[in-house]
């Protein structure tokens, strides 16, 4: 089971039966493995003859999530539990009482004026009965592990590169009108040394920025790049995916935490690691912890939708609407001679630098002219889609257009997309997939993707001690797969862990070959184990258990260690 601890933050007695309220509500929000702990002070505070504050400060350290209430009267404790959670970077969800607001304290509203413009999730909920209140919390409770402990698994497996042509993430279309603000990244990075954070919406180009970068690095230095898709791993995942790109994760995993950062720091030294990149970050907590093991002198580059407390700060906006339509042209240059509509679909798309991809590649598949793409757009019904994406305000086109590029497709790939959606990582081989679909020919399918701009090919580099990989993996991008992800069905999750199944049962001996097919698969077959955990198909889980590790340990073959625990 993951116990995840909530800390509630408020005015004690004023808000004494919202606390208690929540206190018997959490558990009841439980998800299969994982279970929610509240932790209030007048019920969990340890006895003590010292000061409040480092009481409820340890217990903020020692939890994932804070909600804070607020009604009229301004606490200082409650405000400093806010304050400390955010640069802790814990994730906050704030909600505040809406009766009798003529009474609320003068310095209340100015700190709720002043939270409303965190830029880092802080947007307060309002609610004036217990039952709006349980609400608000049980959407916000529930779209926080899904998106945070489901939807964003962290790889297995760091990468280290150094041959810069293997770097999987690049994707050159992309870095239009990113000249400049490379330059900056580039010269923090290696003038200073920096933890430097690259924050923005999804899609705008995170990652594809920080390959570029990455490239540029080995090729300029020849020295090795190291990089972790991080997701929301807590810290010993984490670590032991580091080591793992220097084949001693179970030496980390076999270490007692308060040693992995050095042991860390070791390794990268050892290996003469120039950049650490850590993409997609989703868990503030373990950043904080895993950045103690980077050397510093070794630059960091994290790129993350949140806004956590490492300077300098770069956001990244969308294009310049000329570069927005120099990317269109490029990419469907036969389909946008009409400036007027080709400028209109660019700004429809919000500048959107995945959005533009997606419009562009599909134009050109479908002999669509931009004034076409223009009116699919304009016709497509998103009501009913539950699609994360859409709640970022302002970008229910690219929702929109997903729809459009989807319908687009031809069958045969249409069904491999929304079959993807069934998995655990945006990233899958074609033997894998073909396990679910039996009826299509799946690479021809995903190359389909792959045209359509949804999907990249994954370069076929070395995974096991020389041994070359033996099947062509592919990757969605993360928008992609969300939308995959929120199409798909609790049946089709199942029908996903009984082609994991078949599959750990078909490659079952422990040898490097074997283990080439399987590694880049391994988030996925995880991923599944944990969700068999979750919906309780405990028979199965210990089928995979002896499949990957009772028989033949397949699992712990690279050091899997902690997984196969």
């Amino acid at each position: 089971m993951t116990e995840i601890t909530v800390f509630i933050s408020s005015k004690m007695k004023e808000l004494s039966s919202e606390r208690n309220l929540i206190r018997d509500f959490l558990p009841t929000l439980n998800q299969g493995i994982i279970t929610l702990k509240p932790w209030l002070f007048e019920y969990d505070a340890p006895a003590s003859e010292g000061s409040i504050r480092p009481v409820y400060l340890t217990a903020l350290q020692n939890s994932a999530l804070y909600i804070g209430i607020f009604w009229n009267d301004y606490g200082e404790w409650t405000i400093d539990e806010f304050e400390r959670a955010g640069e802790w970077n814990i994730p906050r969800h704030i909600y505040v009482k809406d009766v009798e607001t003529n009474k609320r304290d003068s310095k209340l509203i100015e700190f709720l004026d002043k939270a409303g413009d965190v830029q880092s999730g802080v947007t307060a909920k309002w609610f004036k009965t217990d039952e709006e209140l349980k609400t608000a919390i049980g959407q916000s409770i529930a779209e926080w592990i899904k998106n945070s402990l489901h939807l964003r698994q962290g790889a297995n497996r760091a990468v280290l590169y150094n041959d810069p042509d293997n770097i999987v993430e690049l994707a050159p279309t992309q870095l239009f009108g990113r000249e400049k603000i490379m330059q900056e990244i580039k010269a923090h990075l290696t003038e200073t040394n920096a933890r430097v954070l690259l924050q923005a919406i999804g899609g705008t180009g995170k990652t594809v920025l920080a390959a570029q970068i990455a490239y540029d690095d080995i090729q300029n230095t020849d020295k090795p790049t190291l990089w972790l898709r991080f997701g929301a791993s807590d810290a010993d995942s984490a670590f032991e995916a580091l080591a793992h790109a220097f084949n001693q994760s179970n030496q980390m995993a076999s270490t007692p935490t308060s040693d992995k950062p050095r042991l860390l720091n070791q390794l990268i030294k050892a290996h003469n690691v120039n950049l650490v990149v850590l993409d997609d970050v989703w868990n503030g907590q373990s950043l904080m912890t895993v950045l103690q093991g980077i050397p510093r002198n070794v630059p960091v580059l994290v790129t993350t939708r949140q806004r956590y407390s490492l300077h300098p700060l770069i956001s990244l906006s969308d294009l310049l609407p000329d570069d927005a339509v120099k990317l269109l042209r490029k990419l469907a240059p036969n389909f946008t001679q009409n400036d007027d509509d080709v400028h209109a679909l660019a700004e429809v798309l919000y500048y959107h630098a995945f959005a533009l991809e997606i419009a562009g590649r599909t134009m050109q598949a479908k002999s669509y002219p931009a004034s076409r793409m223009l009116k699919e757009l304009e016709s497509t019904n998103i009501t009913e889609l539950e699609v994360p994406f859409l709640k970022e305000k302002g970008r229910e086109n690219i929702a929109a257009l997903l729809q459009t590029t989807v319908n687009a497709l031809p069958e045969d790939a249409r069904k491999a997309f929304l079959a993807w959606g069934a998995f655990w990582s945006p990233q899958i081989t074609a033997k894998l997939l073909k396990e679910m679909l039996t009826d299509i020919d799946v690479e021809n399918a995903l190359d389909t993707l792959v045209t359509y701009g949804l999907a990249t090919r994954q370069s076929a580099q070395n995974t096991t001690e020389g041994y070359p990989l033996l099947d062509t993996s592919y990757r969605l991008h993360d928008l992609a797969f969300e939308y995959s992800t929120s199409q798909t069905t609790k049946a089709n999750k199942h029908t996903a862990i009984d082609a994991c199944l078949r599959f750990t049962q078909e490659y079952d001996s422990p040898s490097r070959k074997i283990f080439a097919i399987l590694e880049p698969n391994m988030d996925n077959l995880v991923g599944a184990i944990n969700f068999a955990k979750y919906v309780s198909r405990d028979k199965d889980v210990e089928r995979f258990v002896w499949e990957l590790y009772g028989k033949n340990q397949i699992l712990s073959y690279r050091g899997y260690l902690l997984q196969a625990v």
